[in-house]
């Protein structure tokens, strides 16, 4: 995913039209900038500092390529959610 991010100050993923700025790449070169100025304004929402940069959204396809294609970015809110996405990788480390 990082090599996609060339020339842009951020990487995004947007799934179900939501940007998942967790699971973004940013430019380390460029970011610092942004967000020393949002800093200074007393602004620290990473979401305020995605909307300063110039951003490449990738979709759900990129993802249905990949192994694990969109279970990353699952909702874990409840503990079923979570029991379920446990049973599901069968890892009883995580239980």
């Amino acid at each position: 995913m990082a090599a996609n991010l060339g020339d842009c100050d951020a990487l995004i993923p947007e799934i179900n039209g939501h940007l998942q700025i967790l699971h973004a790449f940013y430019n380390k070169q460029k970011l610092p900038p942004i967000a020393e100025e949002l800093l200074s304004l007393g602004d620290t929402s990473v979401y305020t500092l995605v909307l300063g940069c110039r951003v490449i959204k990738l979709g759900k396809d990129y993802f249905r390529t990949h192994a694990d294609g969109l279970k990353s970015f699952r909702d874990l809110n409840t503990a079923a959610e979570y029991q379920h996405a446990i049973n599901e990788t069968g890892d009883s480390a995580a239980e």
